[in-house]
């Protein structure tokens, strides 16, 4: 009797087993790997940054809706005098917080072109003189901010037509600069895909 062919199940088998051996599948620390650096710097903020964020959002908004409003107030006839503080101090708010931001994700402008002239060793030194430079500039003007800020609240100054304490408004300066100070520390030693953008001297996609 002669012997059994090998049925074409068995074949269609191999062929399967082959196509799915270990040796064509990548290994699984890769595609974790490459996950985590294509995640974006916006998506590996913190809540702390997210709270940020979103009174950023709300300053935006207010000063939209508070604009609208003294526009539409005067052609009527019918001027709304707050509409005017309300919006001058959500602009402070808004330009202190988004300051503060954008050195999280480095989208600050910079002048690179000295610093592609570097060698790599002082490139890695620049970036700790970059943490150091801002952190000094930063600590004057959250204790100058912080300073005002306690002037006027002793002081009892208010705004006109709200009446509410100015030390609210300022204190957006000693705020804003110590979440700057924050973010150069966070964007440098915490973001490794950061840290190669600011030494190269490039801004965050």
């Amino acid at each position: 009797m002669a012997p059994d062919k090998p049925s074409l199940g068995n074949q269609s088998g191999s062929s399967e087993t082959k196509l799915t051996s270990p040796a064509s599948t990548p290994p699984r620390h890769a595609e974790v790997s490459f996950t985590q650096a294509s995640v974006p710097v916006r998506d590996r903020r913190g809540l702390l940054w997210r709270f940020v964020d979103f009174l950023l959002l709300l300053s935006v908004t207010g000063v939209l809706v508070t604009v609208s409003l003294q526009f539409a107030s005067r052609l009527i006839g019918q001027a709304l005098p707050w509409t005017e503080e309300v919006s001058r101090y959500l602009f402070i708010w808004m330009a202190f917080l988004g300051m503060a931001a954008g050195f999280r994700s480095a989208q600050h402008a910079r002048v690179s072109a000295f610093i592609n002239l570097m060698p790599p060793l002082l490139k890695r030194l620049l970036v700790h003189l970059y943490v150091l430079a801002g952190f000094v500039f930063f600590s004057v003007v959250a204790y100058e901010g912080f300073q005002l800020s306690l002037r006027q609240f002793h002081s009892g100054e208010t705004s006109p037509a709200l009446g509410v304490g100015m030390y609210l408004v300022s204190l957006a300066v000693a705020l804003s600069a110590a979440l700057a100070i924050l973010a150069h520390f966070e964007s440098v030693y915490r973001d490794p895909a950061l840290r190669e953008k600011i030494k190269e001297g490039g801004l965050q996609e």
